[in-house]
């Protein structure tokens, strides 16, 4: 009886708003479903801006990503609204929400719902909004981890990433994807880097790093050097690994293999010699790397630096010695 009364005591009000000209009828609909508001606009009204033409797109977007945290709840509402919004338009919630940054934490539920999402498009917009919008780790570290198992992806590993060392209890998974030749290049080498942020404080992670070193691929090697930097003195144990690499037929896998012991300290004087070698590279960016490594390790060993040639004195112009002569007028003659 109750649930009668309330229905009809909600349609009439919607009828009368209707007939009072206060409400367009979307948003009557939109109060009667619960559905978040923005502008005086339920999220279907903004969902239905979202799907339009390129003007009506384009307006949404400008004035729900200038509204920040306010918009959350009505980005939300859409990027969860599987039957009604398109997946183009779910990805356009979700980037929206990633834009808000931090603030938009409220809308984590939405989010981590979209790492189910059927559509890989979403989830991949989905998963780097989780940081940037302030999402907990404790929540978003699991959700990432159950996704990169189902679908490892460079833009997931990224976002995994971004949560340091509170994603350390991914680090084995992260270990999995860089040891996994059947994965491509790219995902592999960003996992990589992503050990180097997340094994930040866990004195094992630098193994799997230095495995990387002898893999075939050569952006897998520069990155794997390049996170063993990361991890500076942690890495320790890696300076043979890295001191055997500085004769990598690829320049760059050398430079940041070089930069590496420069920042692993003090452990890395047990392979002067090899740094010293690369002084005489023929790539400028691999001398240019050893040098600094040297100055941070071991500054004694280079040669001193050549002292600045003097600049020649300035020959005064004629119109400097005219100036400078006295002038007959002012000293006559006696």
């Amino acid at each position: 009886m109750k649930t009668k009364i309330v229905l009809g005591i909600t349609f009439a009000v919607a009828v009368a708003l209707i007939v009072a000209g206060r409400q367009p009828l979307l948003a009557v609909w939109g109060y009667v479903q619960g559905e978040p508001f923005y502008q005086g606009c339920p999220a279907s009204h903004w969902r239905r801006m979202l799907s339009g033409g390129p003007a009506a797109q384009a307006e949404a977007m400008e004035t729900l990503e200038a509204a920040g945290s306010e918009a959350a709840p009505v980005l939300a509402a859409i990027l969860g609204d599987r039957q009604r919004a398109s997946a183009a338009v779910r990805c356009l919630a979700a980037e929206l929400l990633g834009t808000v940054g931090a603030g938009a934490e409220d809308a984590g539920v939405s989010l981590i719902a979209a790492l189910q999402d059927p559509d890989k498009h979403v989830r991949s917009v989905a998963s780097p909004a989780l940081p940037t919008t302030g999402v907990p780790a404790d929540v978003a570290v699991p959700a990432l981890l159950d996704l990169l198992r189902r679908e490892p992806n460079p833009v997931h590993v990224r976002a995994l990433s971004e949560y340091r060392k509170a994603a350390n209890p991914g680090l084995a998974v992260l270990e999995e994807i860089l040891a996994n030749p059947e994965l491509d290049s790219e995902t592999r080498w960003n996992a990589a880097r992503a050990i180097g942020k997340v094994g930040a404080e866990t004195p094992g992670a630098a193994a799997s790093l230095a495995a990387a070193l002898l893999y075939p691929t050569a952006t897998i090697r520069e990155h794997a050097a390049e996170a063993l930097g990361d991890l500076g003195p942690l890495a320790t144990k890696a300076v043979a690994p890295l001191a055997a690499v500085l004769d990598d037929p690829a320049p760059r896998v050398r430079r940041k293999a070089v930069r590496a012991l420069g920042q692993i300290g003090q452990p890395s004087r047990a392979v002067l010699p090899q740094i010293q070698s690369l002084l005489k590279d023929s790539d400028d960016t691999v001398r240019k790397a050893a040098q600094q490594t040297l100055e941070t390790i071991a500054p004694e060993t280079l040669p001193p630096t050549k002292a600045k040639a003097a600049k020649p004195a300035a020959v005064p112009s004629e119109a400097a010695k005219a100036a400078a002569a006295p002038s007959k007028a002012a000293n006559p003659a006696p």
